[in-house]
């Protein structure tokens, strides 16, 4: 893999293959960093979880995850599905991101392809995800 066929992800600390979805994802990592606050010491990509984060002992499938944001307390605060441009955003790209939230107990979730973007918060009153136009903001306090 040569140099130019690679871009540098801050948060695994290493180069990685230059594809249409790493290039998406490392714009929403830096988006989420710049324009949201998001610490990039509180962010992971590729985090691979499965039913085992839930309490189940069985074998279960595994799953990655593009992106996750944390809180200062190690929880989970947002999860980020991100797809290449070319790649349409459909129902199974929500239930593929319901299936991450489920497990991890996100409050946010976001779904993009670098083109289309959606995002949604969960709503106790509601007892369902809302979408929004607004990424989330990091407040040093989330949950």
């Amino acid at each position: 893999m040569s140099e130019q066929n690679t871009i540098f992800d801050p948060l695994r600390k290493k180069r990685v293959a230059a594809t249409p979805e790493e290039l998406v994802r490392q714009k929403m990592i830096e988006h989420l960093s710049e324009k949201c606050g998001w610490p990039k010491t509180l962010m992971l990509s590729e985090v691979e979880i499965s039913l085992s984060h839930m309490g189940e002992s069985l074998q279960m499938p595994k799953f990655r995850c593009d992106i996750v944001c944390y809180n200062k307390q190690s929880e989970p605060q947002v999860i980020v599905e991100c797809k290449a441009p070319h790649v349409k955003i459909t129902t199974k790209t929500f239930e593929q991101i319901g299936r991450y939230c489920l497990i991890l107990n996100t409050p946010w979730f976001i779904v993009t392809n670098g083109e289309k973007t959606y995002c949604a918060n969960w709503s106790q009153t509601e007892n369902k995800y809302i979408f929004t136009n607004e990424l989330p903001k990091y407040r040093g306090r989330e949950r």
